[in-house]
């Protein structure tokens, strides 16, 4: 992970929705680490395999509550991919 400042990356993939979300916040994520930032992810259930390929691209990932509430990220930039 880059030692810069942290840039908080949201979006979930499932059955219902599918994995878009996800993997183009991957190729992002992947971006950001080798512009020196340090990506998290924050996703509700994120399955096994996206959790792996996000963290090789350096992330961390942060596993959010049903309710969707993240605490304890301090990042001065969002990026959000998803419906609503």
């Amino acid at each position: 992970m880059g030692a810069g400042p942290p840039v908080l990356v949201r979006a979930d993939a499932s059955t219902s929705i599918g994995v878009g979300h996800v993997m183009r916040c991957i190729t992002l994520i992947g971006a950001l680490s080798d512009a020196g930032a340090r990506p998290v992810l924050a996703s509700r259930e994120l399955p096994e395999r996206l959790r792996r390929r996000a963290e090789g691209h350096g992330a961390q990932v942060i596993d959010l509550e049903p309710d969707g509430v993240l605490v304890d990220v301090q990042s001065r930039l969002v990026v959000v991919d998803g419906y609503g």
